[in-house]
């Protein structure tokens, strides 16, 4: 057998030793994910103001007899969910005629 690395005509795998992430690097990332999560959280729309811009979308795209109504999620049924406000707990759904 050859000893140059080549085992049964593949080139042996290198050993190196697992790379460790520096412990202030990891602290510093979470902190970080911490400290923005609630800027996502928040930035959640009002049901009317989200209700107000997916009728401004469907006029303009022409759409006519329609209503929009803001349901409790666990009220839906089968209606057409449009769009969903104050994380998920209300709904917004769509149907023909006004």
């Amino acid at each position: 057998m050859a000893s140059d690395g080549w085992r049964a005509g593949r080139l042996a795998a290198p050993t190196q030793p697992p790379r460790e992430i520096p412990l202030k690097r990891l602290f510093i990332v979470a902190a970080a994910a911490v400290a923005i999560s609630p800027a996502f959280a928040a930035s959640g729309k009002s049901c009317e103001e989200l209700k107000t811009e997916i009728a401004a979308k469907l006029e303009a795209n022409h759409v006519k007899n329609f209503s929009l109504e803001i349901v409790e999620a666990d009220k839906v049924a089968d209606k057409k969910v449009v769009g969903s406000c104050e994380r998920g707990s209300k709904k917004i759904v769509y149907s023909t005629g006004k």
